[in-house]
């Protein structure tokens, strides 16, 4: 993942960067690591997952319209569409915000 790309693309209305809330992220992980011993395979996939979760953010639709509550995609489902990733770490990605059935009409779409 291009960290530098990364630093160019909003996550978040306030400006947040892509980059920024996955650091911010990375550190929640870190500290939960601590506190529930998480095993290094759970980790790693916590890890990945948290680097693809907002990449579908990259797209200028996202972009464009940060601040809208209204999208007619979702981002999940274009960052769970990364070939890198494994299953778990997909369903991880498209979980974060929704339910499956939150999500179903914007994959009927």
């Amino acid at each position: 993942m291009n960290d530098q790309l990364l630093k160019k693309y909003k996550a978040k209305s306030d400006d947040t960067t892509i980059y920024q809330h996955n650091k911010d992220l990375s550190s929640i992980l870190k500290q939960l690591e601590n506190i529930h011993k998480i095993n290094n395979s759970n980790n790693i996939t916590l890890k990945r997952a948290i680097n693809y979760h907002d990449i579908g953010k990259c797209a200028s639709s996202f972009q464009n319209n940060i601040e809208s509550k209204q999208r007619t995609i979702r981002h999940e489902i274009l960052s769970a569409s990364c070939e890198e990733i494994s299953d778990n770490e997909r369903n991880l990605i498209l979980l974060h915000h929704k339910t499956l059935d939150g999500l179903q009409k914007y994959i009927d779409n």
